[in-house]
């Protein structure tokens, strides 16, 4: 009985001290060899590093390296994924533009990010552009260099040296084809319970709220309580016009259940 007491205590104290070390560890991504074209794709990456750490300071405590077959395998997955859902690019494309719309729209979700206080600590880039107007092309560098330029400052580390560790070109192309080359090394870092409280939600509501399984019946129920200039998001489904409930698919498209019930 005493070992397993000793054993028990070991374990908790073991749980206890790993997630002090978490808490006040940071989050690091280190990217280098980072290359993207659309001229010559399967180029793409070839010599691609990824190594995701948890640190104390300067001291590297939990390291995974990503090689370019690691990535490469999981990247086979979510195509694997997107074929059994019927999930096509430009449905992802479509997705992806959506989410940014509420992004730049949503205040909320603004300042959640600013929150997150994502650091880079070191940045190496070169971007490399060519429309088939040479007048578009020099406007596209030009707002490409404002954006990046307005943006670096609220990013950077405090302990970066911007003549040092900080440097970025972009580079027009007066050819007269549509392309793009990005070449980056890039390290960027933040604090880890900054990341857990965005994944888990730790920052709790006061606010009320109802649950509905039923799908459809939630949907009706937000219609129907929804004042003037309220806003109703839906969240979950996105561009998918099924549910998959036990591995088999429903027709399910949100919009036409919301023009059905708008009627």
């Amino acid at each position: 009985m005493v070992l397993v007491f000793y054993i028990v205590i070991s374990i908790i104290l073991t749980i206890l001290n790993l997630a002090f070390l978490i808490s006040i560890s940071e989050l690091e991504l280190d990217i280098k060899n980072l290359q993207m074209s659309n001229i010559n794709k399967k180029r793409n990456n070839e010599k691609i590093q990824i190594k995701v750490s948890l640190k104390i300071g300067n001291f590297h405590w939990l390291s995974i390296k990503i090689t370019k077959a690691k990535l490469s395998a999981i990247y086979a997955k979510i195509k694997e994924k997107q074929y059994k859902k019927n999930i096509t690019n430009k449905d992802l494309q479509r997705q992806a533009i959506e989410d940014m719309k509420v992004f730049f729209k949503n205040k909320e979700i603004r300042h959640q990010f600013k929150e997150t206080k994502i650091k880079i600590e070191k940045l190496d880039t070169k971007i490399f552009v060519a429309t088939k107007n040479y007048i578009a092309t020099s406007y596209l560098v030009a707002i490409i260099s404002i954006i990046i330029s307005n943006i670096l400052p609220h990013v950077v580390d405090e302990k970066a040296s911007l003549d040092q560790d900080i440097f970025y070109q972009i580079k027009p192309i007066y050819n007269p084809i549509n392309m793009y080359s990005v070449q980056s090394n890039i390290r960027i870092s933040t604090k880890i319970i900054k990341v857990l409280k965005d994944i888990y939600g730790m920052k709790k509501t006061k606010g009320k709220y109802i649950t509905i399984v039923d799908r459809i019946e939630a949907i009706k129920y937000a219609i129907d309580m929804a004042n003037k200039n309220d806003i109703i998001v839906l969240a979950g489904k996105g561009h998918e016009t099924y549910q998959e409930i036990n591995g088999k698919k429903y027709p399910f498209d949100e919009r036409e259940i919301i023009k059905k019930l708008m009627k």
